[in-house]
Order: C-alpha cells, then structure tokens, then sequence
C-alpha cells in the first residue's frame, strides 16, 4: 500500500521520526541538514513510490534548495529517513519529478 503524503507531514509535525546511521553519513558528505529534510518534507510530495513500503518525496527548503528524500513508514507511524540528496538535472526533468531516460 502506498503511502499517503499527509502520514509523512503528520510525523513530521509530530517529531515522530527515526534517521537512519546511512542518512546521517550523507547529510553530511553532501551538506544537507535534517532541518532542510524536515522542510523540504512538510512541503513535499511524493514522486516514486517503492517497495517496503517507502517513497520518494520531493520538496523545497525555504531558502528553495530542491530536495529528494527517500523515507518509509511503518506499523508505529513513525516517519524513518533512508537517505536525502540535491536531484541531477542530467538524470531528473526540470521540475526534479521524472526522471529522464538513459
């Protein structure tokens, strides 16, 4: 079953959410912080829905820096952050919501 955007805003308002040791890593190598994933989630949507179940959402900080977070949530409605990156216009379309073909 997909999940529903507003799950994922609800946790976040929440503070319910588990960041996982894989996220941390990359926030820092790629110099996000998780108050920009929290932004970028609470105004997000989700563009890819995977298996597990978890997604692919797209959101914007408010200083506008576009985002992509990969997330799930489970039984407990807690939110858990695999991982967060700045979308590649070379491998995304100009809006960062489809991908382009290879």
């Amino acid at each position: 079953m997909p999940i529903d955007i507003q799950k994922i805003k609800d946790s976040v308002d929440s503070g319910k959410i588990k960041w996982t040791e894989h996220v941390a890593k990359r926030l820092i190598s790629r110099h996000i912080s998780p108050n920009e994933v929290l932004q970028a989630l609470s105004n997000g949507r989700i563009i890819e829905d995977y298996p597990f179940p978890s997604c692919l959402v797209f959101g914007c900080t408010v200083q506008n820096r576009k985002l992509h977070i990969v997330c799930s949530i489970v039984n407990d409605d807690t939110l858990t952050i695999i991982t967060a990156y700045e979308p590649d216009l070379n491998k995304w379309n100009e809006t960062f919501t489809k991908r382009r073909d290879t």
